[in-house]
């Protein structure tokens, strides 16, 4: 419907939709003043007001059937402008659901192998982690058992040098000879012993350099394969959906009016945090 067309529909103007409902009501406000004097005291006030609330609802009556019949062609006017519409975009409205479904199954796709790669870079961690402990772990019972070894050869040659001494005698030049050789046998082993750790120090602090460029690495992986999954014009939002409506909180929850009225006229009488009562309804013949 054009505007013209819809212009030749809506022919009367405002003056006179006035003066319809004018037409209509006149002696209204009278009939509205009367209702609130009037006191109903017999039979005879009674039918007075019977007729009086008679004419009322025929007025009511006429001036909705006639809002009814000005609105028709505008009404109309809408429903058709609506029906265009939706037509005119139903073929862009199915197109952006298609290219929407395509869009999130491929930011989908993308986030499973974000997460995939995720979980391979911290497996590769951990499997660095608790070899580099094994070795340590393999590496210290090494050294216990060498520094046990060294004590066990430093303790034979004082012993050796004291059953030297016990058998040849004090101040003897053997006795001299031979505590000097435990001394010195005794200061080569505690020399490699300081060597060995001077070497496990430089090696220590090269394995710890190692585990922070492989963190570091794992990081840089870890946040290239977050980057992957994002896609530009696309953007991350929260969904839900209630799985259990008995654990929402009260927040969450509204009552349903139609249902509580429903039961009511079905005749409960008890609904735990409803109030009921009779009320007076005024029924119109």
């Amino acid at each position: 419907m054009t505007k013209e067309l819809l212009v030749a529909k809506v022919s009367t103007p405002l003056e006179r939709v006035y003066e319809v409902f004018q037409e209509i009501t006149q002696g209204q406000d009278h009939a509205l003043a009367w209702a609130r004097k009037i006191e109903i005291v017999d039979d005879s006030t009674l039918r007075e007001a019977i007729a009086i609330g008679k004419e009322c609802r025929r007025v009511v009556k006429e001036v909705e059937d006639r809002r009814k019949d000005l609105l028709a062609p505008i009404r109309s006017f809408v429903e058709e402008t609506n029906q265009l519409a939706k037509t005119a975009s139903a073929d862009a409205q199915e197109a952006e659901g298609v290219v929407d479904g395509k869009i999130e199954s491929y930011n989908t796709q993308k986030q499973i192998e974000a997460e995939r790669e995720k979980a391979r870079i911290a497996a590769e961690a951990d499997a660095a982690r608790k070899a580099q402990e094994a070795e340590e772990r393999k590496r210290q019972a090494e050294e216990r058992k060498r520094q046990a070894e060294e004590d066990a050869r430093i303790e034979a040659a004082e012993r050796a040098a004291a059953e030297k001494e016990e058998a040849d005698g004090a101040g003897t030049a053997e006795h001299a000879q031979a505590v000097a050789q435990a001394e010195a046998e005794k200061a080569r082993i505690e020399a490699e012993r300081a060597e060995r750790e001077r070497i496990e120090a430089e090696e220590s602090a090269r394995r710890k350099k190692e585990q922070d460029e492989a963190d570091a690495k794992a990081a840089v992986d870890m946040a290239k394969a977050q980057a992957a999954a994002k896609t530009r014009g696309v953007s991350e939002v929260w969904s839900f959906e209630v799985i259990d409506e008995t654990k929402l909180p009260r927040e969450c929850m509204s009552p349903d009016n139609k249902k509580i009225r429903h039961l009511i006229l079905g005749g409960v009488r008890e609904i735990a945090g409803v109030r009921m009562w009779k009320a007076l309804n005024a029924s119109k013949r």
